[in-house]
């Protein structure tokens, strides 16, 4: 068995599976319980913490970054730090993951920012003529083809596809329908709704302000690079361990991080859980291949980190 998800999951379906197997009942009367060890041991200088996850270590660093720095919207504007950089940061970096799912599912980033600013939110910004126009207009003029517009009966909706220039071409994003469907697909939903936060803060350049000595230590025009400047600063100065599993804690850091009664996490295994587990078994361990093919081309987009 390989490595191929190190929070453990793969361990805890097979765990699940046996339990519900064997001894159901232990699971059914909510006797078992799983303990969470930590993902990351971080430290600095004699202290160390643990960390649970890799959304609450990137969390980690971004408080530390806006402890020591402060942005600057436009020139000469707006002012971020302490909160409210943090929520601006935090905003960014849940935005920028839910822009990069949709990438992989073939929407481009650019694309996406255009939506958000014409507000395709819902159907009705797909029913208006005039809103379709000028939805169409405006592709037009930040360099995409507009092709087979036209209403669709049963969704009540026009819908359209859009085809980048072929600079903007990647890999294999070639053509967008924009529709019902996408819209209202759950990442887009997100990025709408984090978009519409981000929009009256996206004011570059980004001036990054050193809040110790009040001078300017860096300047972005992209918000990206500065989300990817941040991430950066926020490690300096720290050692980070990754753990890929309990074997590479000593006994003294396992008791610390995940077996102590008054520090450990745990969690309660329901029916649900099980059952889920033991589908999910069945289908990437039985013998019927188109199964485990649907369930891999179904998932292979979530996948956020992968060690084999």
């Amino acid at each position: 068995m390989t490595d191929a998800d190190v929070d453990g999951s793969h361990i805890r379906t097979l765990l699940l599976t046996f339990f519900y197997r064997q001894m159901p009942e232990l699971i059914e009367k909510g006797y078992l319980y799983i303990a969470q060890p930590p993902l990351f041991k971080v430290g600095k200088g004699k202290n160390e913490i643990y960390i649970k996850n890799e959304s609450d270590y990137n969390d980690y660093l971004l408080k530390r970054i806006c402890e020591q720095k402060a942005v600057r919207l436009g020139e000469e504007g707006t002012l971020l730090s302490g909160a409210d950089l943090y929520l601006f940061a935090g905003n960014l970096t849940e935005y920028d993951a839910t822009l990069g799912k949709l990438e992989l599912a073939g929407l481009p980033s650019e694309l996406v920012e255009l939506l958000i600013r014409e507000d395709v939110s819902d159907k009705h910004a797909l029913q208006d003529p005039e809103r379709i126009q000028r939805l169409e207009n405006s592709l037009v003029q930040n360099g995409y083809r507009v092709e087979n517009r036209g209403w669709e009966e049963a969704k009540g909706v026009y819908e359209l596809t859009v085809i980048p220039s072929q600079d903007r071409v990647t890999k294999d994003i070639k053509a967008v329908r924009i529709g019902r469907s996408m819209i209202y697909s759950k990442d887009y939903q997100k990025s709408m709704l984090l978009g519409k936060q981000m929009l009256p803060l996206d004011r570059p350049p980004f001036a990054v302000i050193d809040r110790e000595t009040e001078k300017e230590a860096a300047k972005f025009n992209d918000k990206r690079e500065l989300l990817s400047y941040f991430m950066a600063e926020g490690k300096k100065g720290i050692s980070v361990q990754r753990y890929k599993g309990l074997g590479e804690m000593n006994p003294g850091q396992l008791w610390e991080t995940t077996m102590n009664p008054e520090k450990r996490m745990l969690l309660q295994v329901r029916v649900e859980d099980a059952v889920g587990a033991t589908e999910i078994f069945s289908i990437l361990m039985g013998d019927e291949v188109e199964p485990r093919r649907s369930f891999i081309e179904n998932n292979a987009l979530e996948v956020s980190m992968l060690d084999i």
